[in-house]
């Protein structure tokens, strides 16, 4: 995870399996774009709301 620099309210996902619970808790998806790392993955863009750094907290230490 990590904010994109553009926009503070955006948090960038590399893990399509964390994307998925997020969708499933309720976040929704803002954007999906290429890696710029590797082009033939994707990235997924949420808006950074209330608590979805807890969920992702919660979601790592599992």
């Amino acid at each position: 995870m990590h904010y994109d620099s553009e926009l503070k309210n955006r948090i960038i996902i590399y893990s399509g399996r964390i994307a998925n619970a997020l969708l499933d808790k309720g976040y929704q998806i803002v954007q999906v774009r290429p890696d710029k790392r590797n082009k033939i993955k994707s990235v997924f863009v949420f808006r950074a709301d209330d608590g979805i750094e807890d969920e992702l907290c919660m979601m790592i230490n599992l």
